[in-house]
C-alpha cells in the first residue's frame, strides 16, 4: 500500500530533484520547476503516494550510499545522486518527469514566457482554416480498412 503523506526531507529532496529536472534560467524569465506549485498539483490529481513512496527509497539509498541524510549533502552530492538515481530508478524519474512536464507548461509564467496567451484553448478556441474537403473523397471511396 502506497502513503498518503510527505515529511520535510522528501519535500526538499523533491524540490532538489524539480530544480534539476528544470532550472529557473539566469535571467528570470523562465521559472524553475521546483517553483511553478508542482506538489499542489500532484496531490490535485491524486499522483502524491507513488511519489511520496519513490521519494521515501530515494531518502534510504542516499543514507545507505553518503551514511548522512540527503539534506546534509553539498550541492554536488546531491546533483552527483540524483543523476546516479535517474538511472537507477528509471521508470519512477520517467513518470516523474512526465507529471512535471505536465505540471510546468500549465503555469502562466511559463505560458507567457514562451508566447502564448494564459487562458484555456475554449471557449476562445483557435480557428482552424477551412480546408478542401473533396481532397479526402479517396479515402471515403476505399471504405473500411479495419478489422470490425
Amino acid at each position: 500500500m502506497m502513503r498518503q503523506t510527505t515529511s520535510d526531507q522528501e519535500l526538499e529532496l523533491l524540490d532538489s530533484i524539480l530544480e534539476h529536472m528544470i532550472p529557473a534560467s539566469e535571467d528570470g524569465r523562465m521559472p524553475g520547476a521546483g517553483s511553478v506549485g508542482f506538489w499542489t498539483y500532484v496531490e490535485s490529481k491524486g499522483e502524491a503516494s507513488w511519489i511520496c513512496s519513490g521519494l521515501a527509497l530515494l531518502l534510504e539509498a542516499a543514507s545507505a550510499e553518503f551514511g548522512l541524510p540527503f539534506s546534509q549533502l553539498s550541492m554536488v552530492g546531491r546533483t552527483e545522486f540524483i543523476a546516479a538515481q535517474r538511472r537507477k530508478q528509471f521508470r519512477f524519474f520517467s513518470r516523474l518527469t512526465h507529471q512535471v512536464i505536465e505540471c510546468y507548461y500549465q503555469d502562466a509564467r511559463v505560458l507567457r514566457a514562451i508566447g502564448l496567451e494564459t487562458r484555456p484553448p475554449f471557449p476562445d478556441g483557435f480557428r482552424a482554416l477551412d480546408g478542401d474537403l473533396s481532397l479526402l473523397e479517396p479515402v471515403f471511396i476505399r471504405g473500411k480498412i479495419y478489422r470490425g
